[in-house]
């Protein structure tokens, strides 16, 4: 193996390495947080829990929305279970809950949810194949 390659990949090595690490800090630390103590308790404020639904609906929207495009590709296909992991129409059942019949027009996204919708949508048009990366990361992150 040449030099180069053995640099380049000792480098991707590190590369996944630190980054697996980095998310595994992110993940601790939001584990640990009061707000996610508290809900796993069952101690969090209705309005609090209802913002958060409201923000999961509209991101699961924009994940389903970009993964309906890319279904059939190959190397997305076998992970296409969308009975199992699509979870838009429970969302909205949730939302219809909290906030009545007439429950989109009482929501709207929130500028973060928002941002990150957008994300979604940009990483679907620039690469398809990537649209169900969000949604995988959601499940195994």
């Amino acid at each position: 193996m040449s030099a180069d390659k053995m640099a380049t990949t000792a480098s991707a090595k590190w590369s996944r390495a630190s980054a697996g690490s980095r998310d595994k800090e992110v993940h601790e630390k939001a584990d640990n947080t009061q707000l996610w103590k508290d809900f796993l308790k069952g101690r969090i404020r209705k309005e609090l829990f209802k913002l958060g639904a409201v923000a999961l609906y509209y991101t699961y929207t924009a994940m389903e929305e970009e993964i309906e495009g890319t279904r059939s590709h190959p190397h997305f296909a076998p992970l296409y279970f969308p009975t199992e992991l699509h979870r838009r129409e429970a969302l909205a059942r949730d939302l219809e809950y909290f906030y009545g019949p007439d429950w989109q027009s009482e929501v709207s996204c929130s500028p973060a949810a928002q941002r990150y919708v957008d994300r979604i949508h940009e990483v679907g048009q620039e690469d398809p194949r990537a649209a169900g990366i969000p949604r995988l990361h959601s499940l195994y992150g």
